[in-house]
């Protein structure tokens, strides 16, 4: 009966009053009005995670397409300026020949006529007799005339 093969001395299972071990047996019965509810609740968070999921992805393609648009202007304008800034180089050096005094008397004497000065047009004034000044005469020889131009005479006099 008793098996002595083990280190203990007794077994004390053997005495003991052996109970039947039944597992607990479960009924499952089946909530349908649950079962609906849950399903129908995986299926509203399902389409609530589409719908975000396809509102991000819309979202995403419109900013592509803005950014697509912003960049189209960006270059439109990069090559607007660069015309303009070639123009403004062009016009510039327009600007400097037109200023040069070759190109000014070119003009001068094509268009308005005009000849250089030649030696015989040219006046020389000789300055070293000092400097004088003639008083025109003036009509009336009465006394005061005569008295205002000897004040005058005497003041140039006066100021040398």
């Amino acid at each position: 009966m008793a098996n002595y093969n083990d280190s203990s001395a007794y077994k004390f299972e053997l005495f003991e009053n052996k109970k039947q071990r039944t597992e607990p047996q479960f009924k499952v019965i089946r909530n349908k009005k649950l079962e609906q509810a849950q399903n129908r609740n995986f299926m509203v968070k399902t389409m609530a995670y589409v719908a975000v999921f396809f509102v991000g992805i819309i979202s995403i393609l419109f900013n592509q397409i803005a950014i697509t648009e912003l960049t189209n202007e960006v270059s439109e304008k990069t090559n607007q300026l660069s015309q303009l800034e070639n123009e403004y180089r062009m016009l510039s050096a327009e600007l400097e020949s037109s200023v040069a005094l070759s190109n000014i008397e070119t003009i001068i004497t094509r268009d308005m006529g005009m000849t250089k000065l030649t030696d015989d047009q040219i006046t020389y004034v000789n300055l070293s007799e000092g400097d004088t000044m003639t008083l025109p005469e003036e009509a009336g020889s009465g006394i005061l005339s005569k008295v205002w131009n000897s004040i005058m005479d005497g003041a140039y006099r006066a100021a040398k």
